[in-house]
Parts: structure tokens; C-alpha cells; sequence
């Protein structure tokens, strides 16, 4: 959570200064003292349509300009049954989609949140195929109502959309193709195994290893390709990589590397 604050702190920032690192030695942290609804941050996405950044928390959803915050709460939000935020995540058309603790979902409409879904009977929003917001809606609705086994988390699994009908899952360390044509989900033949993080750069699609080795995935061959990444100094940051320096969700284009307290947004070019 502390993490996440700070990395709130500086990718606004990033998102719209791409092209200039340096601007990244200039942090700030956010928290309830300066603006945030609550420090229990669940999720955060950017919104490119706008130019805000959104935020789900345990008390609420906010959106953030680059220089305040705006709230949503059931004080001036009706359709906010519950403050508590579950996820947020942005699909493969840009869309954004939050959903609160009792599976109602929201999406972003005209710079704020609005009711989308109310939330499905006997459907567990942490899994019951809320993964596929990450997708499409389409893919979402088609699925909803036929649960998969194994079953996938918005919450705690790794969703890349492929197109708007499949996508790939990182759950329990093995990586997963789903597709609309599809009864179920199968796991895909990887080698190796022991995935701990997968994340794009780009459109690349790349995963890190328990011992410390970075790969790209065809997703048409489904061949691992070994890979280095380097940040801007051409200096090689595969045997650093893992969960807590590495920060990416659905959406996002490239993911922000922590080191020595100092921020990277990975830039496509940086694989290879």
C-alpha cells in the first residue's frame, strides 16, 4: 500500500512526460493529509480520453488532475452502495471500470463514475469472471453468467487482452489462455515455469521468473523467447526484477520499475 502511494505520487507525472526521465527525480507522496479519500488505495488507472487519473480505495473512488483530488462517495454519488473498492482496471478500448466490495460495477463516463452493472446474483465479484473487464465488455457480459473452473481474480491475477474475445492469465505462477469460443480456460504449455510477474511493455508481452530471468511471449507461437531488459542507461535490470519493484496493471502500456527509490517507466526498446 505504501508503494502504491508513492507511485501515485509520480505517474501522472510520467504518464505525460514519457519522453523526459528526468522529470522522475521529482516525487510526492499523497495520502489522506493532502487529498486521497482514504491511504487503503486498491487500484489506479489512467483514463488517456481525459488526461485524470483515477483512484479505488476503501473509501471511495477518486480522480486525480495532476494538482488535487476529486471524491466519490454516497455523499454525492447515489449509485455508491458501498465505499469500499475492490479493483479498478482499464480495458483494451481504454475503458475504465471499478468495482466496489459487493460486485456493483462502475465505469468512467464524461470525468466521472457512473453505474455500469449492478452487481450479479450468486457471482463473487474478487472472482466470478470480473477478470474479463480487463478484456472487453463484450467478453465480460458473455461470461458472466457461465462460471469457469479454474476460476481467475480481478484482484490478485495478471490479465493481458489479446484481442477483444481472449486473453492471457498469470495465476499461481503459470500463465493461461482464455477465449470467448472456449467452455474453460486452459493452461498454456510454458516453459519455464515458476512465473512471478507478467506485464507489457508496449505490446510486447513479457514475463520474470523466480530465478530471475525476463522473457518475451509470442502469443501466436506461445514460445518464451529469453529476454534483457535495461532501463534508460542501457543498464541490464532483469536479475532485479519481482513483485516489489515491478508495478503494472491491466491497461497501462509499460510498467513502473522501482529502484533505490527512484522511478522507470520501462519504454518499449527496452526488451531486447
Amino acid at each position: 500500500m505504501q508503494r502504491l502511494l508513492i507511485i501515485l505520487g509520480s505517474l501522472f507525472i510520467m504518464q505525460v512526460t514519457r519522453a523526459q526521465p528526468d522529470v522522475l527525480n521529482h516525487l510526492q507522496q499523497f495520502n489522506t493529509d493532502n487529498g486521497l479519500p482514504s491511504n487503503g488505495i486498491k487500484g489506479l488507472q489512467w483514463d488517456e480520453s481525459t488526461g485524470f487519473l483515477w483512484i479505488a480505495t476503501e473509501a471511495g473512488i477518486a480522480r486525480f488532475n495532476g494538482v488535487d483530488f476529486r471524491s466519490y462517495t454516497r455523499d454525492n454519488t447515489a449509485s455508491i452502495g458501498s465505499e469500499r473498492m475492490l479493483f479498478i482496471t482499464r480495458n483494451m478500448a481504454g475503458k475504465v471500470y471499478i468495482s466496489d466490495l459487493a460486485g456493483n460495477i462502475f465505469n468512467i463516463q464524461q470525468n466521472k463514475p457512473v453505474l455500469w452493472k449492478k452487481s450479479f446474483r450468486n457471482r463473487n465479484p474478487y472472482t466470478g469472471n470480473y477478470y474479463l473487464l480487463a478484456v472487453s465488455d463484450s467478453f465480460f457480459l458473455d461470461k458472466i453468467e457461465r462460471p469457469e473452473v479454474p476460476s481467475f481474480s480481478a484482484v490478485s491475477d495478471k490479465i493481458i487482452g489479446l484481442n477483444d474475445t481472449s486473453c492471457i492469465v498469470l495465476n499461481s505462477s503459470s500463465l493461461n489462455y482464455s477465449s470467448i469460443s472456449m467452455s474453460k480456460p486452459i493452461v498454456l504449455p510454458i516453459d519455464p515455469k515458476n512465473i512471478i510477474s507478467l506485464f507489457q511493455i508496449d505490446q510486447q508481452i513479457v514475463f520474470s521468473t523466480r530465478d530471475k530471468k525476463t522473457y518475451l511471449l509470442d502469443p501466436r507461437s506461445r514460445i518464451a523467447i529469453p529476454v534483457d531488459l535495461t532501463d534508460e542507461s542501457g543498464r541490464s535490470i532483469s536479475p532485479e526484477i519481482s513483485n516489489l519493484n515491478l508495478f503494472w496493471e491491466s491497461g497501462m502500456r509499460s510498467p513502473v520499475y522501482i529502484n533505490q527509490g527512484m522511478l522507470t517507466c520501462l519504454m518499449p526498446g527496452m526488451a531486447g
